[in-house]
């Protein structure tokens, strides 16, 4: 099993190839994600823009957002993510790739790609290994 880290995703991931991706950290569980790409989600962007147009207010100060409540913002919104087909049996997965629908499936956290509100590391599962093999990773 590898890690999906920000460093090695590019070497590791082929456009239009399946994987089976597992993480177990808060939750554990497994997927297939034929990926796509590694880019920014737009709407995040623009959510970024627009959060620090609001940043400083000098008619309602206690409204303003700190520097670290910035910094949160920026990684979190600002970050890459890895876009992609995904379910979680291959027939959920040919269901989402005969629809279209394509997303973001894990989004860059602390040098790891993620998944979920819990950060949760994404590893590239062989043949044979299954989520409960995972090395537990500290949570950040």
């Amino acid at each position: 099993m590898k890690l999906l880290t920000v460093k090695d995703a590019p070497k590791l991931l082929e456009p239009g190839e399946v994987y089976r991706l597992g993480y177990n950290c808060v939750n554990s569980g497994e997927m297939f994600f034929c990926f796509d790409r590694i880019d920014k989600c737009p709407k995040s962007l623009a959510d970024l823009e627009y959060i620090k147009s609001e940043s400083y207010c000098e008619e309602n100060p206690e409204k303003n957002h700190s520097a670290n409540d910035l910094l949160f913002f920026e990684q979190n919104l600002a970050c890459d993510r890895l876009f992609g087909y995904w379910g979680f049996t291959m027939e959920e997965l040919e269901d989402c790739v005969a629809a279209g629908d394509d997303h973001y499936r894990a989004y860059a956290y602390a040098g790891k790609y993620c998944s979920g509100s819990g950060a949760e590391p994404m590893w590239i599962l062989e043949h044979g290994e299954s989520c409960d093999d995972i090395p537990f990773l500290p949570y950040e």
